[in-house]
């Protein structure tokens, strides 16, 4: 296994779109101080592990998880890639939520339901590819700074990987979990303390049969009490026998009734059919009918009427037009004829308005600049009527409103986010399977018999009882499959809190959302859309404020203008009058000749305008009769065709066909209706079997007819009191089977208890029987102590044959660290390191030496307990500042280790510095990389 590259998108300082790229050998990563190196360790745990403590059955966070979690954003999680046995996987971890995802990094196949799950709910994935717990890794392949020495407890773990290397079995099947299993089972047969195990229940039943004799007398009484009891319960079943024969009478005559009525009933039903079939054969003539037209024949008719009518109004209109065109155009004229060519209304008013504006100067600029002043007041009461004018819509306003917006956009996410969690915890509940629970027993139980084989072959003469040690564990594989079932249930309570979950994320989704309505509210708008336009209004206001100040600057200065436009505008405007004749020659220019001539040139326009929209009018109308023209044809055609597809050839003839059809089809309903009653009243069966069945009633009950009404009331009888009178009637028969049964039972119970009766020597034989199994019992318990002696003798022998190859592995690589001053380390079979000193050859705990000695040793360990437990021949290897305590002499020989290792594995070394500088000095192949 060796990592390929890493990304953590969203963890601690780091928030990274770009991989953090790796290669094979020695990867030596670079920082200073704070720079994120333990940060990018602690990812890498995280990413491989996540933060979930081990060996509990709940999930419980590491400080860790707070610890890292990022600077900035919501996100938390990372992205990493690792090759395995030549196939590359992508690992994506989002740590808030907790999602884990494992894809094939070539086909983007999703393996993660491949994987199984621990305790934790973590993915075993790293277990598998690289074969190290959580506990091993740190204590194997990562050496932190300071760190080198094992936790505490690690021997038996590592004991228990090399005992099954010696063995050749797998990691399960270890000797330590043996063990284990062969005390419960002595304790399954007796403990110290149990009351209830299976020795404990074969002495009291030794007990019970010593009692047993005791009870021979009483069981003589009980028989004397059952026969007095067998006497009053045949004297009970005399009298229920006697209401039972007259129950059944009354069944048979009510049932006899019942069946008239129904006959009756069916009469009726038959008179109602025969007259619907006879509308059914008189409208058969038009059941084919396509109902489906009547709907398309109302629809052409309607439009054939309309467009007629339509066409009769537009004919009248067009009429109306042609005598009012005519009548306009005499009008028109007789108008051009006394005006000037080439004027209009607006040519005339605009050249009097000239004229008006330079006969009085300095009158008009003053109007001119009032004009100014009027419109400069008007733009300053608008924004005073608005509320504009002392408005502040600053940015802050608008940027808390962005914030309250995004605080519900979160809590929405948040509530899709804790959805999600809820279904995967659903799923969850799915992917527990019991069946496979207690697999690792059986491949134990598999594993002890191998051995018992091996020892067997040797010669060992124990061997005997491992095989009785491999029974006891498959009865034990029972016992896992019951605890997985609870699991699964405490999974399920897990799901149903997050559902809980999300409830309460909805209420806080409306809760923020009521905070923003409220901070709109008190600005007056309903949205930051509304916000932003009020904002703008507010800028526009102001922008027309500076413009009309500037345009009554401007007025002020075009006042002496207005003189010299004067005498230009008043002799072309004489001219036009005294041509128009609206102004003699001679007289002044007065408002009266303006406006007669305005007048008549406004007429002039008025009467050209209603001629061309008559024309226009006119186009329209001929445009809209030729389209009516061409929809009553269509309409016209498909009411043919409708008539074609019915069968008639008229709209009186379709009408009628389409009601026979109605009332063909009400009647069949109501003939189908019909029957399906007398069916249901028949149950499935013909009238004549109701008949025959009520001539053969009738045979039994004539004798009781003299006290019916002869009426057909008489003989009706509902379905309900049929029915209460067959409950009675079985209810009595139960009472009478339960006599029968009690009867039986008491005749059996004498019989047996007569036939029971045992002799002293019969009991004595079963006590004897009991008393030997308890010794069976004894003799298997005595087996399983000696099959535990067996196998533990067996653990300690692996451990002392193990400790040699561990201890030369050690001494090799302290003697490179240290520069042959230390050669030879010995470790014990729990893992713990001595040193034989080179002067004295005494031995000494490790311990007793320097704090760069210890870490030396216990790094040296690392390496040889790697080496010797993951049985790879490539895995990787990361180093956290873990030399800080070596000299340049024991660093330059941790480094040869370092490099000899990484031709086969793959280095990750964080560092402040020194080791590059010493690997460069050394000529040491490596690649060399910054923090990101």
């Amino acid at each position: 296994m060796k990592l390929v590259w890493l990304m953590p998108v969203a963890f601690g300082k780091f928030s990274s779109d770009e991989p953090l790229v790796l290669s094979d050998g020695l990867n030596i990563i670079m920082g200073e101080n704070e720079a994120g190196k333990s940060t990018l360790g602690a990812f890498i745990l995280g990413m491989l592990y996540g933060f979930k403590k081990e060996g509990v059955t709940r999930v419980y966070r590491t400080p860790e998880y707070e610890r890292y979690r990022p600077w900035k954003g919501k996100e938390y999680r990372g992205v990493m890639v690792y090759e395995n046995d030549g196939q590359r996987f992508r690992l994506e971890r989002s740590f808030d939520p907790d999602v884990v995802r494992i894809y094939d990094d070539s086909t983007g196949e999703d393996l993660t339901r491949s994987f199984s799950q621990d305790t934790r709910k973590e993915y075993d994935f790293v277990a598998e590819h690289l074969g190290l717990s959580q506990k091993e890794f740190r204590n194997t392949v990562w050496v932190e700074q300071l760190g080198s020495v094992q936790e505490a407890g690690l021997g038996p773990e590592i004991q228990g990987k090399l005992e099954s290397i010696v063995y050749g079995g797998t990691e399960d099947v270890a000797l330590g979990k043996a063990l284990g299993v062969l005390i419960e089972a002595r304790n399954r047969i007796k403990s110290p303390r149990s009351t209830k195990a299976e020795l404990d229940l074969v002495l009291r039943s030794v007990e019970d049969l010593e009692g047993e004799a005791a009870h021979a007398m009483a069981g003589e009484a009980e028989i004397r009490e059952w026969l007095v009891e067998a006497s009053e319960c045949r004297k009970k079943k005399g009298l229920l026998q006697d209401e039972l024969q007259k129950g059944e009478a009354e069944l048979e005559l009510a049932r006899y009734r019942f069946l008239k009525g129904i006959l009756a009933q069916i009469d009726d039903l038959e008179e109602q059919a025969e007259i619907y079939r006879s509308v059914v054969s008189e409208t058969f003539w038009a059941k084919d009918f396509p109902t489906d037209l009547e709907d398309g024949f109302a629809r052409a008719n309607q439009e054939i009427d309309s467009a007629s009518l339509r066409l009769s109004h537009l004919r009248e209109e067009l009429d109306a037009a042609s005598e009012k065109r005519a009548a306009l155009r005499l009008s028109l004229e007789d108008l051009e004829s006394s005006t000037v060519a080439g004027w209009d209304e607006a040519g005339v008013a605009s050249l009097y308005a000239r004229f008006l504006a330079a006969k009085a100067a300095a009158a008009k600029a003053g109007r001119a600049a009032n004009d100014a002043r009027r419109a400069l007041r008007e733009i300053e009461e608008e924004g005073l009527s608005k509320g504009l004018k002392d408005a502040e819509i600053d940015q802050g306003l608008l940027k808390t409103a962005d914030e309250y917006m995004e605080t519900c956009r979160m809590a929405e996410s948040q509530k899709s986010l804790l959805e999600l969690e809820a279904e995967k915890s659903r799923a969850a509940v799915l992917s527990i399977n019991p069946s496979s629970a207690s697999g690792w027993l059986y491949a134990l139980a598999l594993g002890i018999v191998g051995m018992a084989v091996v020892l067997t072959v040797m010669g060992w003469p124990p061997s005997l009882y491992l095989f009785g040690v491999a029974l006891a564990i498959f009865a034990a594989g029972s016992y896992r499959y019951r605890k997985i079932w609870q699991a699964k249930a405490q999974e399920q309570e897990l799901a149903d809190a997050r559902v809980k979950e999300v409830q309460q994320q909805a209420l806080v989704v409306e809760s923020a959302q009521q905070v923003l309505s409220e901070f709109l509210s008190t600005l007056g708008v309903s949205s930051t859309s509304q916000l932003r336009i009020l904002a703008r209004e507010v800028e526009d206001y102001r922008v027309r404020l500076r413009h009309a100040q500037g345009n009554y600057e401007v007025a002020h200065g075009n006042w002496f203008e207005a003189s010299q436009e004067f005498s230009v505008a008043e002799k072309e405007l004489a001219a036009i009058l005294y041509s128009s004749g609206c102004l003699k020659v001679g007289e002044a220019i007065a408002d009266g000749a303006v406006d007669a001539l305005k007048k008549k040139l406004a007429e002039i326009q008025s009467l050209e305008r209603t001629l061309k929209l008559l024309d226009e009018r006119d186009s329209e109308m001929e445009d809209l009769c030729n389209r009516l023209a061409a929809n009553q044809l269509e309409a016209e055609a498909r009411q043919k065709a409708i008539f074609d597809m019915a069968g008639v050839a008229s709209a009186r003839e379709f009408q009628n066909k389409a009601r026979a059809q109605r009332a063909y089809d009400q009647a069949s309903k109501a003939l189908s209706e019909t029957l399906a009653r007398k069916s249901a009243l028949l149950s499935g069966r013909d009238c004549r079997e109701v008949q025959e069945e009520v001539k053969a009633l009738l045979s039994k009950v004539d004798h009781e007819l003299d006290h019916v009404d002869g009426s057909i009331q008489g003989f009706q009888v509902t379905e309900k009191e049929l029915e209460e009178k067959r409950k009675q009637v079985e209810s009595l028969r139960n009472d009478l089977g339960q006599i029968d049964s009690k009867l039986l039972v008491i005749e059996n119970s004498i019989s047996m208890k007569s036939s029971q009766g045992r002799s002293s020597a019969e009991i004595q034989e079963d006590l004897d029987r009991a008393r030997e199994a308890a010794g069976d019992l004894e003799l298997v318990r005595d087996g399983l102590d000696l099959a535990y002696c067996t196998l533990d003798e067996l653990s300690r022998h692996v451990r002392r044959s193990f400790a040699p190859v561990l201890s030369s592995r050690v001494s090799s690589i302290i003697s490179t660290l240290t520069g042959d001053r230390y050669i030879e380390v010995k470790v014990s079979p729990d893992l713990e390191l001595s040193l034989v000193h080179p002067e004295g050859g005494n031995q000494v705990p490790v311990t007793s030496l320097s704090g760069g000695t210890v870490d030396q040793c216990y790094f040296a360990l690392r390496v040889a307990l790697a080496e010797a437990v993951l049985r790879k021949s490539s895995f990787p290897f990361f180093l956290d500042d873990s030399f800080v305590q070596y000299d340049d002499k024991r660093l330059e020989g941790a480094l040869q280790i370092l490099a000899s290792l990484a031709s086969s594995h793959q280095i990750v070394m964080f560092t402040h510095g020194r080791e590059v500088e010493i690997a460069q000095k050394m000529g040491l192949e490596h690649t060399l990389l910054d923090i990101p």
